[in-house]
């Protein structure tokens, strides 16, 4: 059913109507309209001052209505449409449908096999598809051996190829061939690909993972004693995994992180920096990145599996000398150095952690009474005539070069305090780089303390002006402050290179005794101030903690009765490197306990 077209419609009709001089519907018909314009006579042109005519309805020429309207109220079904047929037709854009994988063959192979790698393109569309790229940069721990469809670039390790025209329904494989490096067993490979054609908003991708198989023993294969194993090499990432030596004793196992891009590893047998009775087989680790350059730390240790190979020597030795041990070389120290092991009774092995590579041995618990036979390197004074020893424990390094000294040392001429009587070794013994400032009880020594730096004593005496300086190194900037009784309990002496050494105590945490009891000027004088932290120019820090004997007076009548003070102080730890690093410190009972202030309290 037809619907009249609104009011306002047909008045604007009508206005055109008028204005473009079209007839009536009723008369606007073919017959009624003239078959050709009159012609008009030229009309001479006004003058400039004359008013321009404005001409009559008559002399307006008739527009001639190509398509008669109906008759009747105007509809929308009485408005004429152009047909389908007359309107231009719109051109499609056909996109290709298409299909991409990645496939390798095989997919687990040892180092040095050659895989077969295929990008596999489907046309899943109607019509051809053209102009088709593929595309993949070579992954690492891959080398390029051949592919005639492929053009590959050494540099970028980029490989290309085209397939001009693809027809539907069809499928096109294009091969490359790769060959793994020599790569730790257990490593994964990733490689992707990529397909892109013109028109593509979005390229579509592939990707394989390869990983590397452990190779197959040969029958019979195994360690044995007499075999020259040979270097072993192989690849390690910033992922991990692990390496084995073709000799059987050697398994190292990388954690996630322990270095930070690809590693070479190389082991190989080596001659002992020094022979001793007890190394039974060296070997060195090496790690080198891609550029040659050695690694000298791992971002976290890395775990060594040693196993052992015995012989028919070992079975004829007694069971003590047949527990085998490891022992790292010291290029520092030059010696010897046990390392600290998990042993595993039932695969026969030894597991250490290891925070860098070095030259290493196999060695029995003989050897390491030849550790202890250094001793002999004890030296004679010839103006005294004792006898002096020392010996420094082996610390890990520390930031900037900041690593505290620790060791022992003996003389036996060491019977007085200040000499080494008091230290709690023993009779004799010190311990070094335990420093302190110490300061003998009397009224007569307070302006005579001892300062033990490094190793070194140094006399300090005070100014007129009330400042302190070191006799035997004027060049030590020395501050003392919290004086009780003519003793300061904190003092910091600089060195010229920037370091402060912070010697700081107080009641809880210094050897003292107290004076002026029951005078109204009662306080502690202070006998020995310890060593708490140092602090070089870069902000490295080494904190020393102490820990105190503190006894009590007792009541026996006098000013000084049910008075606690401290007898004497130790070492109980040092900690740096922002404490990553801590050393703790054990003592055991000692049987010469002397009596007295600052003696050896335990």
């Amino acid at each position: 059913m037809s619907r009249p077209l609104p009011a306002w419609i047909r008045l604007v009709c009508a206005l055109l109507f008028t204005f473009t001089g079209i007839a009536p519907a009723a008369a606007a018909t073919p017959s009624a309209m003239p078959a050709a314009l009159p012609a008009q006579a030229p009309q001479p042109a006004p003058a400039a001052d004359e008013p321009q005519p404005i001409g009559t309805d008559a002399d307006r020429p008739a527009v001639q209505a190509e398509t008669p309207l109906p008759a009747g109220p105007l509809t929308d079904d009485a408005l004429p449409l152009p047909a389908d047929s007359d309107r231009p037709a719109m051109e499609e854009i056909a996109s290709p449908s298409l299909e991409f994988a990645l496939d390798v063959e095989p997919a687990a192979a040892v180092a040095g096999a050659e895989l077969s790698l295929t990008l596999l393109v489907t046309n899943i569309g109607g019509d051809a598809a053209e102009g088709l790229a593929l595309r993949a940069v070579l992954a690492d721990g891959l080398i390029y051996s051949g592919g005639d469809a492929f053009t590959y670039d050494p540099e970028s390790r980029q490989l290309e190829a085209t397939i001009p025209a693809l027809p539907a329904g069809a499928t096109q494989g294009t091969v490359f061939l790769a060959r793994l490096d020599n790569l730790i067993p257990g490593s994964v490979v990733t490689q992707v690909a990529e397909l892109s054609w013109p028109g593509a908003a979005t390229p579509l991708t592939g990707q394989v993972q390869v990983t590397v198989a452990e190779p197959e023993p040969a029958p019979g294969a195994g360690p044995e004693p007499d075999a020259d194993p040979g270097g072993d090499e192989g690849w390690i990432d910033s992922a991990g995994g692990q390496f084995r030596s073709r000799d059987g004793r050697i398994t190292l196992d990388f954690p996630p992180g322990a270095v930070t891009g690809r590693t070479r590893i190389s082991y190989a047998p080596a001659e002992a920096p020094v022979e001793y009775a007890g190394l039974r087989y060296t070997f060195s680790l090496e790690a080198m990145d891609e550029a040659g350059r050695d690694v000298s730390t791992f971002q976290a240790p890395v775990t060594l599996i040693y196993r052992p190979v015995e012989d028919a020597a070992d079975e004829a030795e007694p069971p003590i000398y047949r527990e085998h041990h490891l022992y790292l070389w010291d290029e520092v120290a030059a010696r010897w150095i046990e390392l600290a092991v998990t042993r595993d009774s039932e695969a026969g092995a030894l597991q250490a952690e290891l925070p860098h590579f070095s030259i290493y041995s196999d060695g029995s618990i003989d050897y390491v009474a030849e550790q202890m036979a250094t001793v002999r390197g004890a030296q004679t004074s010839l103006f005294t005539r004792s006898v002096v020893y020392g010996t420094d424990f082996d610390l890990p390094p520390g930031r900037g070069g900041l690593t505290p000294r620790l060791g022992l040392s003996y003389s036996s001429a060491g019977h007085t305090p200040d000499a080494g009587h008091f230290s709690h070794p023993g009779f004799g013994w010190q311990l070094s780089g335990a420093d302190s400032i110490y300061t003998a009880p009397g009224d007569a020594n307070v302006d005579k303390p001892i300062l033990t730096l490094q190793g070194v004593n140094y006399s300090l005496r005070k100014t007129d002006g009330g400042s302190w300086f070191a006799e035997e190194n004027p060049f030590l900037r020395i501050t003392a402050s919290d004086v009780s009784h003519y003793t300061p309990a904190t003092w910091v002496v600089r060195t010229p290179d920037g370091v402060a050494y912070t010697f700081s105590g107080g009641p809880s945490a210094a050897a003292h005794y107290f004076k002026l009891c029951g005078k109204g000027e009662e306080g502690p004088r202070y006998v020995r101030i310890p060593l708490t932290s140092v602090v070089d120019a870069l902000g490295n820090t080494v904190t020393y903690t102490w820990d105190t004997e503190t006894q009590n007076t007792g009541s026996g009548g006098g000013n000084c009765d049910d008075k606690t003070y401290g007898r004497a102080i130790r070492l109980a730890s040092i900690s740096y490197n922002n404490a990553a690093v801590k050393v703790n410190l054990t003592y055991g009972e000692r049987t010469d306990r002397p009596s007295g202030y600052d003696s050896a309290p335990w």
